[in-house]
């Protein structure tokens, strides 16, 4: 009746008889400069069956008085509130909502929200609780113990974005027929515990961004999620800046093929172990630890690596790690390895001749920053497919041998700065018939003129 009165700045509906009225959907969306709504005991609801969208994108209104509002019959509701992010205070305690098949977006950008009434909420037959409280920003607390989540299907986004929420009590959830996490506590910045125990992940397909950037949070006990389902892990624990302590023994990654800068800027962990790991649908592990800049012991030793085609910044500023085995990596199939140990400064020894680098186009960065590194196997590489070697070796300053015999330059277009600020007495071998590009790059690069060049004359 109003939708998207963008010019009314007040409303007085206490004339307003709507008890035959069965849909208000809509009524009021995009009354974007709307700040003051009466409504009288007259504006009747007990016939409504549909509240969707009711208030949507009324930016500007800032109080709402619904205690008189009759609800038993309404079965939608989603998006009834989104983006009213001028309201302060909710009460709905009156409301029944026992039809209610899903609550998608409800509260969605709730933004100014600091009181929130949903004590009486009956859930039971709710299918979706996607985005409810999505960006309700202010919202130190929500209660929602009595919440039944029997139906649920979809979670994703459910608390995203609370990031004043200190506390929320989950652990009656019966998630047992849950499909998708993706998102759910996503930003929840202040949020110092989580308490999982009884989630039944037996269905989940992707837990994507689950716990992203929840940095208060120091602890987190997942042994008893089912994951053999799961498709999507990536961004699951990323700007967990304060975890120190994980334990994921129980996890089966069988069918994931993301893990996606999956504990990416873990900057507080030290010790991580994935030895339970079984990755054969891996396609990406790009900056699946970045940041880590505490781990000193990382086990990875049963990743199956056949199927990853990206492995960029991989390990980039893993600062603290002081060796890897990767003795099991197979790399037929990865065409990004750029910056995959940039600025791993406690790496002395790193053994690569099982690479197979038959894929690979970009190796920019690789080994940049490596300032310890003081043995690099990789005279077994075949380089033929790569067109980027920019700064692979940049400030590699302890290194002084380097066994690029079987380097084939020959498609490579980018050598800038390939070894920029390296040992002046850095020693390399390379077989001018196959490299005589990157050995002419050298050459012509000032700040490495010092640099010995063994030119192989290989038959």
């Amino acid at each position: 009746m109003f939708l998207e009165c963008t010019k009314i700045n007040e409303l007085i509906l206490s004339n307003f008889d709507t008890s035959k009225v069965t849909n208000m959907a809509y009524m009021f969306e995009g009354c974007e400069n709307l700040k003051k709504l009466e409504i009288s005991e007259n504006f009747k609801t007990n016939e409504v069956t549909s509240m969707l969208k009711m208030f949507k994108n009324c930016f500007n209104l800032n109080n709402l008085n619904l205690l008189n509002f009759k609800t038993e019959k309404v079965k939608d509701m989603d998006y009834m509130f989104a983006n009213c992010s001028s309201l302060t205070s909710l009460d709905l305690n009156t409301f029944k909502t026992e039809l209610i098949k899903s609550f998608i977006s409800m509260f969605e950008n709730c933004s100014s929200l600091i009181y929130l009434n949903i004590n009486n909420f009956n859930t039971t037959k709710s299918t979706s609780f996607d985005s409810m409280f999505k960006l309700c920003e202010n919202l130190a607390s929500i209660n929602i113990i009595n919440f039944d989540t029997t139906n649920a299907l979809n979670m994703q986004y459910f608390f995203s974005d609370c990031k004043s929420l200190e506390s929320i009590d989950v652990s009656r959830f019966n998630t047992s027929m849950v499909t998708t996490m993706a998102h759910m506590f996503q930003n929840c910045e202040k949020l110092s515990s989580l308490e999982l125990g009884n989630f039944n992940t037996d269905q989940v397909k992707d837990m994507s961004y689950l716990f992203s950037n929840c940095q208060k949070i120091t602890s987190l006990i997942l042994n008893t999620f089912n994951t053999e389902n799961v498709e999507k892990m990536d961004f699951m624990f990323q700007n967990m800046k304060n975890l120190e302590n994980i334990l994921l023994l129980n996890f089966d990654t069988h069918k994931v093929t993301s893990m996606e800068e999956m504990f990416e800027n873990c900057s507080s962990l030290t010790s991580l172990d994935l030895s339970s790991f079984y990755t054969p649908a891996l396609k990406s592990m790009s900056k699946m630890f970045r940041g880590c800049n505490a781990l000193t012991n990382l086990n990875i030793n049963n990743f199956n690596t056949d199927q990853i085609e990206d492995m960029s910044y991989l390990f980039n500023k893993c600062s603290s790690l002081i060796s890897i085995s990767l003795q099991n990596f197979k790399t037929e199939n990865v065409k990004n390895m750029e910056g995959m140990f940039k600025n791993c400064k406690s790496l002395s020894n790193i053994d690569l001749n099982n690479f197979n680098l038959k894929s690979a186009t970009d190796l920019s960065c690789m080994f940049q920053g490596c300032t310890n590194l003081i043995s690099l196997e990789i005279s077994r590489w075949d380089t033929s497919s790569v067109i980027k070697m920019k700064e692979m070796f940049e400030t590699c300053s302890s290194l002084e041998f380097l066994d690029l015999s079987n380097f084939n330059t020959m498609m490579c277009k980018n050598f800038d700065n390939m070894f920029g600020n390296c040992n002046e007495n850095l020693h390399i071998i390379a077989d001018s018939n196959k490299a005589m590009k990157m050995i002419q790059a050298i050459e012509n690069t000032v700040n490495v003129t010092d640099i010995a060049i063994n030119k192989l004359f290989l038959e």
